[in-house]
């Protein structure tokens, strides 16, 4: 008998291939543990997904209604505002223009909680909505920024108004509803017994023209009124040129090799479901760098829901770089000079600029198979959609003669008529009562909606306005002491970095000099150890930093 390889089923690492004579009675034993794992992996799949679907009915049929109506027994708080964010620990763009607003602005009560609903605990999931639901019990107003079958199973009071923000801009890719059956989406059964997008007073879109989508998607008939173009808030800070010179600020900071150059940013959607989203790495750094090198800068954008990237190489230090953790999608909206991006909704963003957009859409049939687009993908992308690296590298060299900014005027005219900066006034006044008897002088407007990742999903919003204060303000006093002693020479402070390149820089450099810094270090060291460093290594916002350096 012939040797054959096959799997070794008595070592430590399954899949290993041995050189062995196979009997007939191995090839059985062989079939029956092949079939047994595929059985138990079956199994095990099967006994979670009916405990998460035993949680989630019970949760959000009978737990969520009944806290709601225990606590609705109290009556609304005229002031009270309740922000949700779903899946992030942090306050997203969405909310960032209506958080300012509202808190430089008026005398709100502003609370904020934070679900995070993938990958986490369901005890802790749990505790997380009833304590939201408990709070939006009484308040006078709620905001989301995407659908929550957990919000939309709360039996809301009618003097309280739910506004929903949405993420994003325009009509793109489906979602909610419209992808009842798809690959991406639930069954139509499952959205319409724990639906995704209800209890809204209003939903703000970019322009007229994508209320319909909206509508669709959020199972909304087709004389309701909910869905408004008041355009979008978030794209406010687009029209306000103070915002616009610093992140250009904050770009050649970052960036430094970006000045006297054109920026090309890269910045796809991710692919697969967002629990276990993977990123394109499909686009090939060499090929750019040798044909668009000496006059370009290429910086990757990916999507926030991906946790896996694709490393740089080292070679391309000055060309190429993912600033994904370090630079704000807004930031690189408005300083590059060509966005590529595939079916991410930035692009109606990007076309406030008027700049060229490039589609690489290379794997446009299975994209569509899988979530489906609200419009013919082909008719309505403003610029060349490519599949290959060579047609994206020849239009950028040919601009001059091939961009057509007639074709993304009419886009942006299209999807994004709404948008002129006063959006955010526009929905509030739409939607507020008492305005005028909530405003309140601003002497100095600053920023809010940066905070640090929030400890306590529960914690009025006002109350981390006031620690924030307090901590900047105790920040520069323990810094103007400790500034005068000397710096020591080569002494680098890191702050808790998040960016994989600059991991890898750190773990290898192997510098006794390196400190870093952790959340949870004594405050007073932290500041001492700033004010004697010659080099300070920072890769996303930190309030600390910005308080006295």
């Amino acid at each position: 008998m012939s040797d054959k390889h096959y799997h070794n089923y008595y070592r430590e690492y399954r899949g290993e291939v041995t050189n062995e004579e196979v009997s007939a009675a191995f090839m059985v034993k062989k079939g029956i543990l092949e079939t047994y794992e595929r059985l138990n992996k079956a199994l095990n799949s099967y006994i979670k997904r009916a405990g998460n679907k035993r949680f989630t009915n019970k949760l959000l049929d009978k737990r969520i209604p009944r806290v709601y109506k225990a606590a609705a027994k109290e009556p609304v708080d005229e002031k009270k505002i309740v922000f949700v964010e779903i899946r992030h620990t942090n306050i997203t763009n969405s909310f960032e223009v209506m958080f300012d607003e509202l808190v430089n602005n008026y005398d709100y009560n502003i609370h904020s909680h934070f679900l995070l609903n993938s990958n986490t605990l369901r005890a802790d999931y749990a505790k997380r909505v009833l304590n939201a639901v408990e709070d939006i019990a009484t308040a006078k107003y709620v905001f989301l920024n995407e659908g929550s079958n957990a919000i939309s199973a709360i039996p809301i009071r009618p003097e309280t108004k739910v506004i929903q923000l949405w993420h994003g801009c325009g009509a793109f890719k489906r979602f909610g509803f419209s992808t009842a059956d798809l690959i991406f989406g639930a069954s139509r059964k499952e959205q319409l017994r724990h639906p995704f997008n209800k209890n809204y007073d209003l939903v703000t879109v970019s322009s007229p023209e994508v209320v319909w989508a909206y509508k669709e998607a959020m199972n909304l008939p087709e004389d309701s009124e909910i869905v408004q173009p008041t355009g979008s808030s978030r794209t406010d800070i687009f029209f306000n040129e103070e915002y616009k010179e610093k992140a250009y600020e904050h770009v050649y900071n970052l960036i430094p090799q970006a000045k006297g150059k054109k920026i090309i940013l890269y910045a796809p959607t991710f692919r697969g479901r967002v629990a276990r989203a993977t990123t394109p790495d499909r686009l090939n750094v060499e090929m750019f760098y040798e044909g668009l090198g000496d006059d370009y800068v290429l910086l990757f954008k990916h999507h926030p829901v991906v946790k896996v990237r694709p490393m740089i190489e080292e070679r391309f230090k000055d060309f190429a770089f993912d600033v994904t953790d370090t630079l704000s999608i807004e930031d690189l909206i408005i300083t590059s000079d060509f966005c590529i991006s595939d079916y991410s909704s930035l692009v109606f963003e990007y076309s406030i600029f008027e700049k060229p957009l490039i589609f690489f859409a290379y794997d446009l049939d299975s994209y569509f198979d899988w979530r489906g687009f609200y419009y013919d993908y082909n008719e309505l992308a403003p610029g060349p959609i490519c599949k290959t690296n060579f047609e994206m590298i020849d239009y950028i060299k040919n601009i001059d003669t091939r961009f057509d900014k007639k074709a993304v005027q009419d886009f942006r005219y299209k999807f994004m008529r709404s948008c002129d900066g006063k959006a955010t006034q526009r929905i509030i006044e739409t939607m507020f009562d008492n305005l005028e008897k909530h405003r309140k002088p601003c002497e100095k407007f600053e920023h809010f909606y940066d905070v640090p990742k929030v400890q306590s999903s529960s914690m009025p919003y006002h109350r981390m306005v006031k620690l924030i204060k307090e901590e900047k303000e105790l920040a520069r006093d323990i810094y103007a002491s400790a500034v005068k002693t000397p710096i020591e020479k080569g002494s680098i402070v890191a702050f808790d970095i998040q960016s994989n390149e600059i991991k890898y820089v750190i773990q290898h450099t192997h510098n006794p000099r390196i400190s870093i810094i952790r959340i949870g270090d004594s405050f007073d060291e932290v500041i001492k150890k700033i004010a004697s460093a010659e080099y300070i290594l920072i890769d996303q916002v930190n309030q600390i930093g910005r308080a006295h350096v």
